[in-house]
């Protein structure tokens, strides 16, 4: 069975910070594992545990974030640049 979760922080260098719009994860439960994905981020999440599951996907976002958001233009590719724009458009 899958569920939607909103995401609605994003955890950067050890501190959470809220955004200004809710993403949407998908959380699975199989094989005794929870699952998150969001496939037009990028982000993917495999724990055991469902608090530990949405740890990992927040600091997914934040390293997308450091990564992506002081990028120049000219070091991004097109998918990298439409990933900035979707990455400031969500946060605060």
């Amino acid at each position: 069975m899958q569920k939607i979760y909103y995401l609605s922080s994003i955890k950067k260098a050890g501190i959470e910070k809220k955004l200004k719009t809710a993403i949407p994860v998908e959380i699975e439960f199989e094989d005794n594992e929870y699952i998150a994905s969001n496939d037009d981020i990028g982000l993917l999440a495999v724990q055991s545990e469902m608090e530990l599951l949405i740890e990992e996907i927040k600091e997914q976002l934040g390293i997308l974030w450091q990564e992506y958001v002081p990028a120049n233009d000219e070091e991004l590719t097109p998918s990298g640049k439409d990933l900035q724009e979707l990455l400031l458009s969500i946060s605060i």
